[in-house]
């Protein structure tokens, strides 16, 4: 008699317990394919981040290296331990024999600490030529290629940058005196002026 019961009862409680089973499904997150998985996320969302981070920087650059010289604009002026220094040859111009000026853009780090410098684009230095109205009648960057390549430069003390930059004399005239503008890229209050008489 007790034989027949125990199959009897073990049959009643099997659908039970297979029920119980398929209810709570264990995931599991080893293996290599859940591994697969999660690299492929990673990468999708890495690619995604990087993609907002280039635009951005790009959009950023542009609107710093158009903005260097707008004419009335009016940036807060930072203090720093950094001196701007112009250096432009040939000094004065005489029109016939030279078609481009040479610009040297110094940055001299007079204090007692380092100096860290974010630039926004490759484009480190930029200069202006201004006639007595203020209209801008050459630029330095017209012609070169900035690319959103952002970066860090530290300027330690008693350390000096220096940047050369190319400025066509095609837009001056003879007997007439300009204002030579220059200025470190994103960086507010880093700007020097010199006056150039054209002969």
């Amino acid at each position: 008699m007790r034989p027949v019961f125990l199959p009897a009862i073990f049959f009643l409680l099997l659908p039970a317990f297979v029920r119980a089973e398929n209810s709570a499904p264990v995931k599991s997150d080893r293996g290599v394919w859940p591994a697969l998985k999660r690299t492929w996320s990673a990468t999708v969302e890495g690619a995604e981040s990087a993609a907002k981070v280039t635009s951005s920087a790009v959009q950023s650059a542009s609107h710093k290296v158009a903005g260097v010289f707008l004419p009335g604009e009016s940036k807060a002026k930072k203090k720093t331990a950094l001196e701007i220094q112009v250096v432009c040859s040939p000094s004065p111009v005489f029109l016939r024999q030279t078609k481009v000026l040479s610009v040297v853009v110094k940055a001299f780090n007079s204090g007692k600490r380092a100096q860290l410098l974010e630039f926004p684009s490759s484009q480190r230095a930029d200069a202006v030529l201004r006639d007595t109205s203020g209209a801008i009648v050459g630029r330095a960057s017209a012609s070169a290629s900035v690319k959103a390549d952002t970066s860090l430069v530290t300027v330690n003390p008693g350390e000096r940058l220096e940047y050369t930059l190319s400025l066509p004399t095609t837009g001056m005239l003879e007997g007439k005196t300009y204002t030579l503008e220059c200025a470190l890229v994103g960086q507010a209050g880093l700007t020097a002026r010199v006056l150039i008489s054209a002969k």
